[in-house]
């Protein structure tokens, strides 16, 4: 990906999460546009696996302990933009100091996880790219 527009692209994911963006866009609706438009990246759900197993985002690799993270993460690059979520927000933080201390520059985290996504209307505009078991 060029440069250029993967800086203007975090720039508006963080001007969107610290200050509400000039349109008002949500964190959430950020991560999933930033996500749908970055090719290549790595999609990391923190859940425990057997959250993972009722629903994740499709392509996501589940990392369900720091071990886990870390093992996964390890033979990755570290400019590879990296998006994490789990289900209350709690746990991708602990995950994204992780990838900081790991040396990832591009760490993109769902504010409030996946439980503030169902809570909200842009539920039904993104739920095609979730894997819910029925």
């Amino acid at each position: 990906m060029n440069l250029l527009i993967m800086v203007k692209r975090i720039l508006a994911f963080t001007i969107c999460v610290l200050w509400g963006g000039a349109s008002n866009a949500q964190p959430d609706t950020m991560f999933f546009n930033l996500l749908l438009t970055t090719e290549p990246r790595l999609i990391l759900d923190v859940q425990p696996n057997s959250m993972y197993k009722i629903q994740h985002i499709n392509g996501a690799v589940n990392a369900p302990t720091k071990a886990f993270l870390v093992a996964i993460c390890d033979t990755v690059d570290r400019q590879l933009p990296i998006f994490v979520y789990c289900w209350s927000g709690d746990r991708s933080k602990s995950a994204v100091d992780i990838l900081k201390k790991m040396g990832f520059v591009y760490i993109f985290e769902m504010i409030g996880g996946l439980e503030a996504f169902y809570k909200r209307d842009v539920f039904q505009k993104y739920s095609s790219y979730l894997i819910i078991d029925q």
